[in-house]
């Protein structure tokens, strides 16, 4: 997938190589630019990947495929503590096989794998622990639970429940100080972002895909992307698979055979070491439902932190069979679970980000030859092409996007340009109806054409508010 027009990378995660490449000239926000959430971990990391190995498309890419196979080390780490070694491996197997959405997002850099892996970090180390916590095993899970905190705060959703079957190592002697105090040391970026702007921390994107209220997120968990997460529906389209009879079938056997399992270890029947699991997966629901960015439904990003408990709870109920009926639930389970990836990777509609209203080329190889080759230094161009141009080329070359900007900075540097020029997809009707407008204005232009892309350079100074009705989103 990484080498495949999946894999390729976008505007979204070009930034956080240029967070990165930033970041060595001393300049490192608290936040993802342009936003009040989503902790710059992953960037951190990019940078020191950057020094040994060079900045890359390839090196940003690999990154999430690298903390999405340390996400599924740490799992079967913690179904050894909880499940068993069977039913670790058949988690650890479920996780590195999909679902499908999942799949995508471990070769799109962002803040969700790394943030998994830190959650896990402190849960492994949670679970492990014997009665009493060392200092440093207790400054370490309370450092992870902080900086997991800085990248997401919906990781608590995860770390509280855990912590609340641990309850006896952590209120011994001086592990709450310790605790409080690695906790504090995590989360350090987070506080001090805090302490400038406010709680506007906590408050994550808002937008219409859900009614606003605590109910309609809940009932978005339970109705859309628990199945997708579970493979069941497609990210995007919402089509169930392999069929809506069969999915909600299967779906409703899933809930049903969690509550039988999460009623007996409330009863005490069962004493298993999955309590862990099995208080995560009870509380997650409702804990996920309180954030704002919980409106977001059409793919289940949301619910990557979850993801580990359920694959292990999955494997600790094929496993539990006798020997026979194990084998055969356990290859149907992992048969039917990628299967289910297969198909979503290839009939759901993941971000192919348009600019404005054509797919942007794979390959965005000739923009930045042609761009060079014309000695333009700074242009204007759409979201999709701007910051993917400025990070292939380390900031040799900047291109400010017409809309939706997300870096002062670079918007600067291009508008003090005399005459900025444009780039576009070829195929795009918007750059017949920019010349069209140029030509509206009086203005003459020259445009160089690039593989599938287009540079339009314009003889005057030209700005894209000028032009609402070309650079309209």
């Amino acid at each position: 997938m990484v080498y495949s027009d999946i894999g390729a990378l976008d505007s979204d995660g070009a930034i956080v190589g240029l967070i990165a490449l930033r970041g060595w000239t001393g300049e490192l926000p608290a936040f993802y630019w342009a936003q009040s959430y989503g902790g710059n971990v992953e960037p951190v990391l990019a940078a020191l990947v950057f020094l040994v190995a060079g900045a890359s498309e390839l090196t940003l890419r690999l990154l999430p495929v690298a903390l999405s196979l340390i996400v599924v080390l740490l799992t079967y780490r913690l179904g050894l503590a909880t499940v068993g070694r069977r039913g670790a491996l058949v988690g650890a197997a479920l996780v590195s096989a999909g679902p499908g959405a999942f799949l995508w997002w471990s070769v799109h850099p962002g803040p969700y794998w790394a943030c998994l892996a830190l959650v896990l970090g402190a849960v492994v180390l949670l679970v492990e622990a014997p009665e009493q916590l060392s200092p440093r095993r207790a400054g370490a899970i309370g450092a992870l639970s902080g900086l997991a905190w800085w990248a997401n705060p919906l990781s608590a959703a995860v770390v509280v429940p855990v912590a609340l079957t641990r309850l006896g190592p952590l209120r011994t002697g001086r592990t709450p100080l310790w605790l409080g105090a690695g906790a504090a040391a995590g989360a350090a970026p987070w506080l001090a972002a805090t302490a400038a702007r406010g709680l506007v921390t906590l408050r994550g994107p808002r937008a219409g895909v859900l009614g606003s209220s605590y109910l309609d997120h809940l009932e978005g968990f339970f109705r859309i992307v628990q199945p997708m997460a579970l493979g069941l529906r497609v990210p995007y389209t919402g089509d169930w698979l392999p069929g809506r009879l069969v999915a909600v079938a299967v779906y409703l056997g899933l809930l049903a055979l969690f509550a039988v399992a999460l009623v007996r270890w409330a009863r005490g029947r069962d004493g298993s070491p999955a309590a862990p699991l099995l208080a995560v997966a009870a509380a997650y629901p409702f804990l996920y439902a309180v954030p704002s960015a919980s409106w977001y439904v059409v793919e289940p990003r949301y619910l990557l932190f979850l993801s580990p408990f359920v694959a292990l709870l999955l494997g600790w109920a094929a496993t539990a069979w006798r020997p026979t009926r194990r084998a055969v639930a356990t290859v149907a389970l992992l048969a039917a679970w990628t299967a289910s990836s297969v198909v979503i990777v290839h009939r759901g509609r993941f971000p192919a980000p348009n600019a404005a209203d054509v797919p942007v080329p794979a390959d965005i190889g000739p923009l930045v030859r042609g761009l060079e080759a014309e000695g333009a230094r700074f242009a204007f161009g759409h979201y999709w092409l701007s910051y993917r141009v400025t990070f292939a080329t380390e900031e040799r070359v900047i291109v400010a996007p017409t809309i939706v900007s997300r870096y002062r900075r670079y918007d600067e540097l291009v508008r003090a340009q005399p005459s900025p020029p444009y780039a576009f997809v070829r195929a795009s009707p918007v750059l017949a109806e920019f010349l069209a407008a140029l030509d509206q204005r009086g203005i003459s232009w020259r445009v160089e054409g690039y593989g599938r892309f287009a540079i339009v350079f314009p003889a005057e100074r030209v700005l894209p508010e000028e032009l609402p009705m070309v650079f309209d989103g």
